[in-house]
């Protein structure tokens, strides 16, 4: 998770540019992240979706679930979760959190994460 954090931190510098229109636009800043991720076979972001004051997002073929398909009784992608964050925290310079709900791991067809911007 932390190391997530960090990553998804670095990436947001690196693309730095690219997201200066995004700064108060957490949607599209995330849809960026998961075209990367997308590129790069991390991951297919299936939908993203605003419930009240969160973001859902749905995962397909992360990478991390994959691996770990159905052997488990809670959330992996602690790594993902952490990305999610991190990038966030960067591109948007908020504070937001991250929970992965559902999980491949756990058995569900995706995995699903809700992100909200920490209030404190």
């Amino acid at each position: 998770y932390q190391l997530g954090i960090q990553v998804g931190a670095s990436l947001a510098e690196l693309l730095k540019d690219i997201l200066e229109k995004y700064r108060e636009d957490p949607i599209n800043a995330l849809r960026i992240l998961f075209h990367f991720g997308r590129a790069f076979g991390y991951n297919v972001l299936e939908r993203l979706e605003i419930l009240d004051d969160k973001i859902v997002l749905e995962v397909l073929d992360g990478w991390e679930a994959k691996a770990l398909k159905k052997r488990y009784t809670s959330p992996q992608c602690h790594l993902t979760r952490g990305l999610i964050e991190g990038f966030l925290n960067k591109a948007t310079g908020r504070k937001w959190d991250v929970e992965e709900m559902e999980c491949i791991a756990m058995g569900f067809e995706c995995c699903k994460f809700v992100v909200w911007r920490k209030t404190k």
